[in-house]
């Protein structure tokens, strides 16, 4: 079973805002070709995400249609809709999914489970979208500077928003 970690993060010169990936609870870009990307890679497969994550999504995907939702949470009052799986610790969310029989698995969220899921070395891939950007952000995506090698990256300009962006991939360092 492959994870993967997909997640849209600030590209900043400012390192106070660099890897900054929301504020309030919210994303920092709601990008709709990273959105499209996101659709692309996922679909299909296991996502595990915190519950604050979870409840961040758009009422109209929630749970993420066409993917087995996994959403961790210490709070056993948190029900959400039917179809979404409740765990208590990233280590039983991934327990889980290796149930499923599904050869790839996405983490999409958010800061504390990109940082344990990194740290503990459970992740084998990393789907970033870089965007250059000056947001103030509250929740950082951890440093990933070590984790591998960048394997394909394309750049682009998204004119409505007017931002600067960039899809990479990196494989773990082996």
């Amino acid at each position: 079973m492959k994870i993967t970690i997909v997640a849209a993060l600030q590209s900043s010169d400012n390192p106070k805002l660099n890897r900054g990936i929301g504020k309030d609870n919210k994303l920092l870009f709601r990008l709709p070709p990273d959105i499209k990307r996101l659709k692309k890679l996922t679909l299909g497969h296991p996502v595990i995400m915190g519950r604050l994550t979870y409840e961040s999504l758009p009422d109209d995907f929630r749970p993420l249609p066409g993917r087995k939702n996994i959403v961790i949470s210490k709070n056993p009052q948190f029900k959400p809709h039917k179809d979404v799986e409740v765990v208590e610790s990233l280590a039983e969310a991934i327990k889980y999914a290796s149930t499923l029989n599904d050869e790839d698995v996405f983490i999409i969220g958010g800061g504390q489970i990109y940082k344990e899921a990194i740290n503990s070395g459970v992740v084998d891939r990393l789907e970033l979208t870089l965007i250059k950007g000056k947001e103030k952000a509250d929740t950082f995506f951890p440093e990933f500077e070590n984790f591998g090698k960048i394997t394909d990256s394309s750049s682009f300009h998204y004119e409505e928003g007017d931002l600067d962006y960039q899809f990479i991939t990196i494989e773990k360092n082996k």
